[in-house]
């Protein structure tokens, strides 16, 4: 197995390709925080509420060196790898299948033929597989504990703990617009089984030109709903209009007093209400679309015409 690590200036490679051994990926459950509240005179306590707080995950690795006198070299190599203050993201990879040398009776009546996947026999051994990507999830991780290398002759061991930073939730690689009339995403690795998605695949529709009819899904666990959450809602005029309002999943939301003209593009991206990138949020009801688990509509209030883009990244437990 392997582990990928792609920092945030996008600087991507493995820490096998560093040769560095990855023995396991073990992730960690959400850590729940949760808030009560005791009242005089009566039993037990009020529930104010829980949050998602962290998660931790464990990578377990060693390093063969060449020779006594290099194993400073490797062990200095795996600190400049995984000690970073911005923190990165990492991708847990896995072989499909184990890898073993393939055994044969030599000596019996099949002259040393086997079956292959497909039953038939064969004298060629199956093929070797390859370090993959397991999912198309990833973590936003930063090095928790202090790296303690342990040296057994020119071998090294250690345990890598990480912990996420800003969101505790895995969180899908590609966002929903890369799904959009994308009928070979199961063929992908940045979209795989455990991720929520449908079966069929002209359900992923996330480019509307209609005012009516504006239903979208979202595969994820964790509702889209903080500013903090990568998703963009684009509405792009078709017609003039001073005032545009709509709502989302009965969440009511106005931009109002702007004028806006035909090419406009209003985009709602965190915390930011832009429109052609200058900020519109003061003449805003100061109210961000939320994105519930499943499917999601949205409503166009007064028949304004516009042309409507929805660009999510998708967040699991």
């Amino acid at each position: 197995m392997d582990v990928l690590i792609q920092k945030l200036n996008g600087d991507t490679f493995t820490l096998g390709s560093a040769g560095i051994i990855v023995h396991d990926f073990n992730v960690g459950g959400l850590e729940i925080e949760t808030a009560y509240e005791d009242i005089d005179g009566l039993h037990g306590r009020f529930n104010m509420g829980s949050v998602y707080r962290k998660r931790t995950i464990s990578v377990p690795v060693s390093f063969i060196a060449g020779e006594l006198s290099e194993f400073p070299l490797h062990r200095d190599k795996l600190f400049n790898i995984v000690t970073d203050l911005d923190g990165f993201y990492i991708r847990e990879m896995r072989r499909p299948k184990r890898l073993q040398y393939e055994f044969r009776d030599t000596t019996s009546e099949t002259g040393g033929l086997i079956l292959d996947e497909n039953n038939n026999e064969t004298s060629y051994d199956t093929p070797q597989t390859w370090n993959e990507m397991s999912s198309g999830k990833r973590y936003k991780v930063r090095l928790s504990n202090v790296i303690n290398v342990t040296q057994t002759n020119k071998k090294g061991n250690a345990e890598l703990e990480f912990e996420t930073i800003e969101l505790p939730f895995a969180e899908s690689v590609n966002t929903t617009l890369s799904l959009h009339g994308n009928s070979t995403y199961q063929a992908s690795k940045d979209w795989s089984n455990g991720m929520g998605l449908l079966s069929d695949s002209n359900a992923y529709n996330y480019l509307f030109d209609a005012n009516s009819n504006i239903e979208f899904y979202y595969p994820g666990n964790i509702a889209n709903d903080q500013s903090n959450m990568d998703k963009i809602i684009e509405f792009e005029f078709k017609s003039n209009a001073d005032t545009f309002e709509f709502s989302i999943n009965d969440i009511q939301i106005e931009v109002k007093n702007v004028g806006f003209k035909v090419g406009d593009k209003l985009v709602f991206d965190g915390q930011n209400i832009l429109n052609n990138n200058h900020s519109v949020l003061q003449a805003s009801n100061y109210t961000q679309p939320e994105i519930k688990v499943g499917w999601n509509k949205i409503d166009i209030k007064d028949s304004v015409s516009v042309k409507t883009k929805i660009d999510l990244r998708c967040y699991y437990k």
